[in-house]
């Protein structure tokens, strides 16, 4: 079991471990992600403000069901797996936590995988323990923080999504599909490979989409399909 050393030293034996704090006001504080430094900027921060009221021993697989039902906050860092971070979020946010995800990169479909799940807080770090003890009085609070860099990259998604929508407007989930794969190089034989369909099925589909979009050649196509997915998805 992951354990945390309690008292002046208060060292932490393996980095990157989820640590359950008993803070005033609210019970419960997790940490996921953080390193042995990192965690350990923090528990000063908390005891420099008087917020720190105990901390002791708590496995993550315990901490879920020792603080259940009760007013609880997560702060979950993706530093490498944006997935593995999205699904500690999704089981703590079961259990009633509040989660504040950071992410040293933003990735808008994980933003918006997040916001669907029920993170509360999302924003972009590099040093989490630094960003943690600037924000704190917002975080105890539960006050909701979404960063200027999250709103920018959901913005951004948000326009690409509708353009895409508007340039493939009246064609079918396939006939999008082929447009791509299309605007990727491939050949009509080589999409039926990849489709599991007949070239003479596609040779159809491509003539009816030519038809729908009005583009009179596979050229104009297949300028087509770099124009709407001229940012990678």
């Amino acid at each position: 079991m992951t354990e945390i050393c309690v008292g002046d030293g208060h060292r932490f034996r393996r980095p990157k471990t989820h640590i359950l704090f008993t803070v005033d006001r609210y019970p419960s504080l997790v940490l996921s992600g953080f390193d042995e430094g990192a965690a350990d900027e923090v528990v000063s921060a908390l005891r420099r403000r008087g917020i720190l009221r105990f901390s002791r021993l708590v496995g993550f697989e315990q901490a879920p069901n020792t603080a259940e039902g009760e007013a609880n906050i997560a702060i979950v860092y993706a530093s490498e797996s944006r997935e593995a971070a999205l699904e500690v979020c999704q089981n703590l946010i079961a259990r009633g936590f509040h989660c504040l995800l950071l992410m040293r990169e933003i990735d808008p479909q994980i933003v918006l995988r997040a916001i669907e799940t029920g993170v509360h807080s999302i924003d972009q770090s590099s040093l989490p323990q630094s960003y943690v003890i600037s924000q704190l009085d917002s975080i105890i609070r539960f006050r909701q923080i979404i960063g200027p860099q999250v709103v920018a990259a959901l913005m951004e998604e948000i326009q690409r999504q509708g353009q895409r929508a508007f340039l493939t407007r009246g064609l079918s989930t396939r006939e999008v599909e082929v447009v791509e794969l299309v605007g990727l190089g491939l050949s009509n034989g080589e999409i039926g490979a990849r489709l599991g369909v007949t070239i003479g099925a596609v040779n159809r589909i491509v003539t009816g989409i030519r038809h729908a979009l009005g583009l009179a050649s596979r050229d104009d196509l297949i300028r087509r399909a770099h124009e709407i997915w001229r940012s990678p998805r």
